[in-house]
């Protein structure tokens, strides 16, 4: 979800390649758990045509990565009787 905000904001440099992933990701968020890994790629392949919203596109990428992991891997995660 965060490489949304991150695509909208090249709206007005690439319109017909930000509506086509924005477009693909309308599945993803309604349907989350199964498509959201489609729209990741193509909102990638948008966001990668501007060095600066790359790089803020990865941050936001590596820190939900870093976060998530932290959390699966958490003893209050995971069930202590395993």
């Amino acid at each position: 979800m965060p490489l949304l905000a991150v695509t909208a904001t090249m709206w007005r440099q690439r319109r017909a390649e930000t509506r086509a992933a924005l477009l693909h990701a309308v599945p993803s968020v309604v349907f989350l758990v199964f498509a959201a890994f489609l729209a990741v790629y193509a909102l990638a392949w948008v966001c990668a045509h501007a060095p600066r919203r790359a790089a803020v596109a990865a941050l936001l990428l590596i820190s939900a990565h870093m976060v998530f992991w932290r959390i699966v891997l958490s003893s209050d995660f995971i069930n202590s009787r395993l």
